[in-house]
């Protein structure tokens, strides 16, 4: 649920179209989070705040919080996870002190030193994230390290990588960018260094928490893994399959709206999107070449997010294909080393 369209930060490769400044009304995300509690009685259930930058409405995220602690108890509900992405330029001791007595998770962002996260005035955020390393340390039990891969910068993946393990941090989510292109060099380079890290982890699987690796892997249906297992309540009350349809412009985004917080959701609409199936063995989309070599129907999301291109706000085929190949490889590496979750 994102708490806002603004952000600190004007990164690159955010996939969010954040051309509004609007903010989510309180009212509205009271409506949703009750909907979410009441829609999943006696389950468990994750509420994840996103934005923008979700920091810049602290004051209204504690708020919801309180109110999803009630709506939970009183519906039966299991609130699993609580958490939120965040640039970590606004955090400090409060916020943390806060999030670990409430036990919120959060995902810091931090790339390494040539990144593509810049403040509005060009100036790079790394600097200024590293400066909290001390903080973060300390509660480094709820915070996760975000290291979002820009192609070009590929080649310092596993370096990076190393360095955060040595400052301490246990708890991290390695990803690369989607929406834009891999060239084959880019793509060997994530890779390897991608296996590298993951050799790293094997030796020492007890001290580090990997996110995405179990995201990741196969498991049950292979359908549609984000549309299967979450929704989207967007800042007007209008529900998505998922946070992915945040990418797409406001006007062409409510195209594919499923229901609203105040009315419910359209049942039909959510079975569709539910069983999607990726590729069909191919048959839907022609870009993919080859036949996919460790399921016929892949857990890679194709159609939104991977052929997306994240600057033109539209499908790109060429960007689809590289994109593509990409989690292809990433998928055979994450099955060659699921024996460390």
């Amino acid at each position: 649920m994102p708490l806002t369209y603004r952000c600190n930060l004007n990164c690159e490769y955010c996939y969010v179209d954040k051309r509004g400044n609007e903010s989510l009304p309180l009212l509205v995300g009271a409506k949703a989070v009750n909907f979410l509690m009441q829609n999943n009685k006696d389950k468990e259930v994750d509420l994840i705040f996103t934005g923008g930058e979700p920091l810049l409405e602290w004051e209204k995220m504690k708020k919801l919080i309180y109110c999803a602690e009630y709506a939970a108890k009183r519906s039966g509900a299991l609130i699993r996870t609580l958490g939120f992405p965040t640039n970590g330029l606004l955090l400090n001791e409060n916020i943390l002190s806060f999030c670990r007595q409430k036990n919120i998770k959060l995902a810091v962002s931090f790339d390494g030193g040539e990144n593509k996260r810049r403040t509005p005035k060009g100036l790079n955020s790394f600097f200024i994230v590293r400066k909290k390393f001390p903080l973060l340390l300390k509660y480094k039990d709820i915070v996760r390290i975000r290291l979002t891969v820009w192609p070009s910068y590929a080649k310092d993946l596993l370096l990076n990588f190393k360095k955060l393990l040595k400052i301490g941090f246990i708890r991290f989510d390695i990803q690369p960018v989607i929406g834009t292109k891999w060239s084959e060099k880019n793509r060997i380079a994530y890779l390897n260094n991608l296996i590298q890290s993951f050799e790293i982890i094997k030796r020492n699987k007890t001290a580090i928490d990997l996110k995405h690796l179990e995201d990741f892997l196969n498991r049950g249906e292979k359908k549609c893994p984000k549309a299967s297992n979450e929704f989207l309540v967007d800042i007007d009350g209008s529900i998505y399959p998922c946070e992915f349809f945040l990418s797409i412009p406001t006007e062409e985004r409510k195209k594919y709206i499923i229901g609203y917080v105040s009315k419910g959701v359209n049942s039909e609409l959510i079975e569709n999107y539910k069983n999607l199936r990726i590729c069909h063995n191919n048959k839907n989309f022609p870009v993919i070449k080859d036949k996919c070599e460790s399921c016929s129907v892949s857990q890679v999301c194709f159609k939104i997010c991977l052929g997306f291109n994240i600057k033109e706000r539209k499908f790109d085929l060429e960007i689809a294909q590289e994109n593509w190949e990409l989690m292809r490889g990433i998928e055979r590496v994450f099955n060659e080393f699921a024996n460390l979750i």
